[in-house]
């Protein structure tokens, strides 16, 4: 799922506008895995930008973290 579209906000209809994702070492080790050594050019591509999103996301939600606790 990770590799065909990161958006988890597609989900929203089934969990509701607030969620939490919790993403265990296993996967964030395939995610590198795809990402050093997938077989084919698009596979490691895939995997490059599901690790941005995911990397980009924690930023976010750090800078809102952030803000609210500056309050």
């Amino acid at each position: 799922m990770l590799l065909d579209d990161l958006d988890v906000a597609i989900y929203t209809s089934v969990l509701g506008r607030q969620y939490v994702v919790h993403l265990l070492p296993v996967i964030l080790r395939e995610l590198d895995d795809k990402r050093l050594g997938g077989r084919t050019p698009d596979l490691r591509e895939a995997a490059k930008k599901a690790d941005r999103r995911l990397k980009g996301a924690a930023d976010q939600r750090q800078r809102v973290a952030r803000r609210k606790g500056a309050r």
